[in-house]
C-alpha cells in the first residue's frame, strides 16, 4: 500500500495531474492485487507523503524500496515528460530509502539516458 502513496505523491509533485497517470496507478493496484481503494490516497496528489519516517516494512525490505523507485521512474516517464520536480522527488525518496547512490543511478539509467 505504501507504493500507492509514493505514486500519488509523484503524480502531484509537478502540479499537473493527468488521467493517464491516475489510470496507471489504478492498473498497478489491480495488477498487484492490492486490497486498497485508490481514493484513500488521493490526498497525496496535493500533500505528498512524508519521507521523514519510513514504515518498518520498508526499512526491512530493500527489494521493495528498489521496486518502488523503479515504478516511480516508470510512472514519471509514462506521460512522455520527465520533469525536474519528478527527478528531485524520486532522488530524495531514494535517499530517504537509504538506497545506495550507485543502485539509484543504475535504476535511473534504465529510464533516463543522460548525455555525457
Amino acid at each position: 500500500k505504501y507504493l500507492v502513496g509514493y505514486l500519488y505523491s509523484l503524480i502531484g509533485i509537478d502540479g499537473k495531474i493527468l488521467q493517464s497517470e491516475l489510470t496507471f496507478v489504478s492498473s498497478v493496484i489491480q495488477h498487484l492485487k492490492l486490497d486498497i481503494e485508490s481514493e484513500t490516497f488521493k490526498s497525496y496528489l496535493t500533500n505528498p507523503i512524508s519521507l521523514n519516517k519510513l514504515p518498518n516494512v520498508l526499512l526491512k525490505n530493500l527489494h521493495l524500496r528498489h521496486f518502488i523507485i523503479w515504478v516511480m521512474f516508470f510512472l514519471a516517464k509514462s506521460d512522455g515528460h520527465f520533469t525536474p520536480k519528478e527527478a528531485e522527488f524520486i532522488e530524495l525518496t531514494s535517499e530517504k530509502f537509504k538506497i545506495l547512490k550507485s543502485s539509484f543511478l543504475l535504476i535511473k539509467d534504465l529510464f533516463i539516458k543522460e548525455d555525457l
